[in-house]
């Protein structure tokens, strides 16, 4: 997806949609998904079917790498809260990987921070041992 621009028309605002790639693998038999660009509205169904695809397989938990995700808005944070419900259902949770302040600051002032998991890394979640698959 290509991050691009229209004019609205004459001296009128113009649209622009950002990119977002997500991207999801396995370590230690977590899926750990990878999102860098924005997740914001516009980008939200790209993520929304790749979580969906994920707690569909019932994992013990689903890593959010946000490291290199620059910003997050209320429709983001609701896909961190679906996703938190549905793994509830059987013991399951989801953790978040970041360091970004723009990301930190969503989840603090939403109250996520409360109630998920914030690692600065995959190691701080994983201990020192991982196998990437």
């Amino acid at each position: 997806m290509e991050p691009y621009c229209t004019d609205v028309g004459k001296g009128g605002a113009a649209l622009e949609k950002h990119a977002l790639t997500v991207t999801v693998e396995n370590v230690d038999d977590v899926p750990v998904i990878r999102a860098v660009g924005e997740l914001e509205i516009a980008t939200v169904p790209e993520m929304r079917a790749k979580v969906t695809e994920v707690a569909e397989r019932r994992p013990r938990a689903i890593l959010f790498d946000f490291r290199q995700l620059s910003y997050l808005d209320s429709s983001g944070l609701g896909i961190l809260v679906s996703a938190k419900k549905r793994l509830a259902t059987h013991g399951g949770e989801v953790v978040l990987i970041t360091t970004q302040p723009a990301v930190l600051k969503a989840l603090a002032l939403s109250g996520l921070d409360q109630i998920m998991r914030v690692y600065a890394s995959e190691e701080g979640y994983f201990g020192k041992t991982m196998a990437v698959r």
